[in-house]
C-alpha cells in the first residue's frame, strides 16, 4: 500500500485496503478469490426448525407472490 493512500484512509499497518475502490472492483476481487478457492457448498436451511415469526414472514411473502 502506498503511504499516501494509507494516510488518507487512516490506515497504517494494512498491506491492502479498499479505500477509493468501487463495489464493482470489490466484486471482481471477491469473484477472483472465489475461483482460486473454488465454490463452497453452503448447506441450506431445510425449514424444519423455523421460528413462528419467520414462518409467518415467509407465508406473507408467498401470499404476495414472492419466493424466498
Amino acid at each position: 500500500m502506498r503511504e499516501e493512500t494509507a494516510q488518507a484512509c487512516g490506515v497504517q499497518d494494512l498491506e491492502d485496503d479498499m479505500c477509493g475502490h468501487s463495489l464493482t472492483t470489490l466484486g471482481k476481487r471477491i469473484a477472483g478469490r472465489s475461483v482460486i478457492v473454488s465454490a463452497v457448498d453452503v448447506p441450506r436451511n431445510g425449514g424444519k426448525r423455523r421460528m413462528p415469526s419467520r414462518q409467518a414472514l415467509l407465508d406473507e411473502i408467498a401470499k404476495a407472490g414472492g419466493q424466498w
